[in-house]
């Protein structure tokens, strides 16, 4: 959310501002926020006009650049059943596919299967 935040403010935006948008508890945003700007994907500036902004094309990274730079590990599954390593390997690609542009850019959307439209999600079942 506070990557959708600042590519849809792209002059500046303050942790609060972000926070206030998406009532969210300014501590997490901050945080956030701070860890976002160590691992290079936004820039901030100090004083009454500072702020953050994106550093990086949200074109061109995906989501599982996103959980890596928050070190979120990848999901484990048994790679010794074979089910479960060709899982592990289509989650994988799926998170490496979807760009970050696909998630928070205003007008981009994420294909879904159109029998899943309008379908309550508690009641689906998942084939593997």
């Amino acid at each position: 959310m506070c990557l959708a935040y600042l590519a849809e403010h792209p002059q500046r935006a303050c942790s609060r501002e972000v926070a206030g948008e998406y009532a969210l508890p300014l501590p997490i945003v901050m945080n956030l926020l701070k860890l976002l700007h160590r691992s290079g994907w936004v820039s901030s500036e100090r004083g009454v006009k500072g702020g953050y902004r994106l550093a990086v094309d949200l074109q061109s990274v995906s989501l599982h650049d996103l959980m890596r730079c928050l070190g979120r590990p990848e999901p484990e599954i048994l790679d010794t059943i074979a089910p479960l390593a060709a899982l592990r390997f289509k989650l994988g690609r799926f998170l490496k596919d979807v760009k970050l542009s696909d998630l928070v850019l205003p007008g981009r959307r994420i294909d879904v299967p159109v029998e899943l439209v309008g379908v309550d999600r508690s009641r689906v079942a998942v084939t593997v």
